[in-house]
């Protein structure tokens, strides 16, 4: 085991061009966050910390479904990888289109589902504000 384990060599591995690329590759991710965080504290200090909560809430769930989307290129990335690796460019796109129609049609399941359930799944989610699809307003 030993002689298949070894020490990298920290000077050949480029960190600072690896690291250069990593951050412009998450700092969409890091504006997304900023811009939730930032929103809800908007939402509460304009309205009501309930409203804030009402948009934590249904924010969180949507990005539950947005997740499930997100995974499919997650899973299909090393194989995507493995095949562009061979030189089989067919296979390639190939995999993804078959991986652009899964998640198209997964999101517009989840988008009709949503539809289908928001009104009464709000009432018995939000049962203390909402009665018969209208909001009371706690001031």
């Amino acid at each position: 085991m030993k002689s298949e384990v070894y020490l990298p060599n920290f000077k050949k591995l480029n960190l600072k061009h690896h690291l250069y690329y990593t951050i412009w590759l998450f700092l969409p991710t890091i504006a997304s966050s900023i811009y939730s965080v930032a929103n809800r504290t908007m939402i509460g200090l304009f309205d009501s910390v309930i409203h804030a909560g009402f948009f934590s809430q249904s924010d969180q769930m949507i990005k539950m479904c947005l997740s499930l989307v997100g995974s499919i290129g997650t899973v299909m990335l090393p194989r995507v990888a493995s095949m562009h690796s061979q030189g089989n460019q067919s296979a390639v796109e190939t995999s993804i289109i078959k991986a652009f129609n899964i998640a198209s049609g997964l999101s517009f399941a989840l988008f009709f589902g949503i539809l289908g359930i928001s009104l009464k799944f709000a009432s018995f989610f939000f049962w203390e504000f909402i009665f018969d699809g209208w909001i009371y307003y706690a001031h």
